[in-house]
Protein backbone atom coordinates (compact mmCIF):
# COMPACT_ATOMS: atom_id res chain seq x y z
CA UNK A 1 0.00 0.00 0.00
CA UNK A 2 2.72 3.01 1.02
CA UNK A 3 4.69 1.33 -2.43
CA UNK A 4 1.23 2.58 -4.34
CA UNK A 5 0.70 5.99 -2.76
CA UNK A 6 4.53 6.44 -2.88
CA UNK A 7 4.45 5.41 -7.20
CA UNK A 8 1.57 8.02 -6.88
CA UNK A 9 3.48 10.57 -5.47
CA UNK A 10 5.70 10.18 -8.26
CA UNK A 11 3.84 9.98 -11.06
CA UNK A 12 2.11 13.32 -9.66
CA UNK A 13 6.00 15.09 -9.16
CA UNK A 14 6.31 13.62 -13.27
CA UNK A 15 3.86 15.70 -14.60
CA UNK A 16 4.17 19.08 -12.02
CA UNK A 17 3.64 21.43 -15.00
CA UNK A 18 -0.05 20.21 -14.71
CA UNK A 19 -0.44 21.20 -10.39
CA UNK A 20 -1.86 24.28 -9.99
CA UNK A 21 0.27 25.02 -6.51
CA UNK A 22 4.01 25.05 -8.62
CA UNK A 23 1.92 27.94 -11.15
CA UNK A 24 2.92 31.49 -10.38
CA UNK A 25 0.35 33.78 -10.56
CA UNK A 26 -3.37 34.05 -9.32
CA UNK A 27 -5.16 31.55 -11.54
CA UNK A 28 -8.58 33.66 -13.09
CA UNK A 29 -10.76 33.89 -15.92
CA UNK A 30 -7.92 35.55 -18.13
CA UNK A 31 -5.72 32.63 -18.10
CA UNK A 32 -6.58 30.90 -21.19
CA UNK A 33 -5.86 26.67 -20.61
CA UNK A 34 -1.59 26.81 -22.10
CA UNK A 35 -0.95 30.90 -21.97
CA UNK A 36 0.22 30.32 -17.75
CA UNK A 37 3.33 32.26 -17.36
CA UNK A 38 5.54 29.93 -15.23
CA UNK A 39 8.62 31.91 -13.13
CA UNK A 40 11.24 29.33 -12.27
CA UNK A 41 13.49 31.72 -10.88
CA UNK A 42 14.39 35.17 -10.46
CA UNK A 43 17.25 35.12 -13.40
CA UNK A 44 15.21 33.01 -16.05
CA UNK A 45 13.67 35.82 -17.38
CA UNK A 46 16.92 37.94 -18.18
CA UNK A 47 20.48 37.48 -17.52
CA UNK A 48 21.40 41.16 -18.03
CA UNK A 49 19.02 43.58 -19.22
CA UNK A 50 21.21 46.29 -20.32
CA UNK A 51 22.86 44.11 -22.78
CA UNK A 52 19.48 43.18 -24.00
CA UNK A 53 18.53 46.70 -24.47
CA UNK A 54 21.81 47.19 -26.12
CA UNK A 55 21.57 44.87 -28.14
CA UNK A 56 18.15 44.90 -29.35
CA UNK A 57 18.51 48.56 -29.84
CA UNK A 58 21.78 48.24 -32.22
CA UNK A 59 19.35 45.42 -34.35
CA UNK A 60 16.58 48.01 -34.62
CA UNK A 61 18.90 50.83 -36.10
CA UNK A 62 19.11 50.43 -40.19
CA UNK A 63 22.89 49.79 -41.07
CA UNK A 64 24.24 50.16 -45.06
CA UNK A 65 22.84 46.07 -45.34
CA UNK A 66 22.78 43.08 -44.10
CA UNK A 67 25.79 41.17 -41.37
CA UNK A 68 26.26 40.30 -38.02
CA UNK A 69 25.24 42.85 -35.03
CA UNK A 70 26.60 42.85 -32.22
CA UNK A 71 26.76 45.48 -28.58
CA UNK A 72 29.95 46.19 -27.21
CA UNK A 73 30.45 47.69 -23.65
CA UNK A 74 32.02 50.01 -23.27
CA UNK A 75 33.59 51.88 -20.16
CA UNK A 76 32.90 55.34 -19.58
CA UNK A 77 35.55 58.11 -20.21
CA UNK A 78 37.81 55.49 -21.81
CA UNK A 79 40.05 56.56 -25.10
CA UNK A 80 38.95 54.62 -27.22
CA UNK A 81 35.51 55.28 -29.36
CA UNK A 82 33.29 53.10 -30.80
CA UNK A 83 34.96 52.90 -34.25
CA UNK A 84 38.04 52.09 -32.40
CA UNK A 85 36.70 49.21 -30.41
CA UNK A 86 34.37 48.38 -33.46
CA UNK A 87 37.29 48.06 -35.52
CA UNK A 88 40.01 46.38 -33.41
CA UNK A 89 41.23 43.16 -34.54
CA UNK A 90 41.42 41.77 -31.01
CA UNK A 91 37.23 42.04 -30.78
CA UNK A 92 36.88 39.73 -33.51
CA UNK A 93 39.87 37.33 -32.90
CA UNK A 94 36.97 36.05 -29.96
CA UNK A 95 34.09 35.34 -32.59
CA UNK A 96 34.74 31.72 -34.26
CA UNK A 97 36.99 32.01 -37.23
CA UNK A 98 33.94 32.62 -39.43
CA UNK A 99 33.55 35.94 -38.07
CA UNK A 100 37.21 36.58 -37.66
CA UNK A 101 37.25 36.94 -41.31
CA UNK A 102 34.73 39.19 -41.34
CA UNK A 103 34.80 43.24 -41.53
CA UNK A 104 33.81 45.39 -38.81
CA UNK A 105 32.59 48.38 -38.65
CA UNK A 106 30.54 50.31 -36.27
CA UNK A 107 27.13 51.78 -37.03
CA UNK A 108 25.90 53.83 -33.89
CA UNK A 109 27.08 54.37 -29.98
CA UNK A 110 24.17 54.42 -27.68
CA UNK A 111 24.06 55.32 -23.95
CA UNK A 112 21.80 52.66 -21.97
CA UNK A 113 21.02 54.74 -18.76
CA UNK A 114 21.23 52.50 -15.35
CA UNK A 115 19.19 52.96 -12.45
CA UNK A 116 15.81 53.67 -14.41
CA UNK A 117 12.20 53.77 -12.32
CA UNK A 118 11.24 49.88 -12.40
CA UNK A 119 7.81 49.49 -13.88
CA UNK A 120 5.58 46.72 -12.74
CA UNK A 121 4.90 43.49 -14.33
CA UNK A 122 2.11 44.15 -17.06
CA UNK A 123 1.97 40.38 -18.21
CA UNK A 124 -1.37 40.12 -16.77
CA UNK A 125 -2.72 43.86 -16.27
CA UNK A 126 -2.04 47.25 -17.89
CA UNK A 127 0.18 48.38 -14.86
CA UNK A 128 1.98 51.52 -15.15
CA UNK A 129 0.75 53.04 -18.27
CA UNK A 130 1.97 56.33 -18.83
CA UNK A 131 4.83 56.42 -16.57
CA UNK A 132 8.63 56.73 -17.40
CA UNK A 133 10.66 53.44 -17.43
CA UNK A 134 14.03 52.97 -19.51
CA UNK A 135 15.87 54.73 -21.52
CA UNK A 136 18.10 54.98 -24.57
CA UNK A 137 20.25 57.82 -25.83
CA UNK A 138 21.43 57.16 -29.43
CA UNK A 139 24.64 59.43 -30.22
CA UNK A 140 24.41 59.59 -34.10
CA UNK A 141 28.10 59.30 -33.90
CA UNK A 142 30.91 56.68 -33.64
CA UNK A 143 33.31 59.18 -32.83
CA UNK A 144 32.99 59.83 -29.30
CA UNK A 145 35.31 59.20 -26.78
CA UNK A 146 34.11 61.06 -23.21
CA UNK A 147 32.12 59.63 -21.02
CA UNK A 148 28.98 59.04 -23.37
CA UNK A 149 28.49 55.69 -25.41
CA UNK A 150 28.36 52.70 -23.05
CA UNK A 151 27.53 50.71 -26.07
CA UNK A 152 29.02 50.23 -29.50
CA UNK A 153 26.99 48.92 -31.89
CA UNK A 154 29.24 46.79 -34.58
CA UNK A 155 28.83 45.12 -37.42
CA UNK A 156 30.00 42.48 -38.96
CA UNK A 157 30.40 41.60 -42.97
CA UNK A 158 31.49 39.51 -45.49
CA UNK A 159 32.92 41.84 -48.63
Amino acid sequence: MAVNVLKALLILFCFAGDISFLRAGPLGKRHLKGHIRVRRGFRSYFYNYLDEIAMATCAAIPSNGPGLIYAIRRTCGEKANCKDICTDPKLRQQGPKEVRKLTWDCTESIHVYKRQPSLADNYDEYADSHKLGLAVFRHHSCAISKCGPNYCCCRAVAL
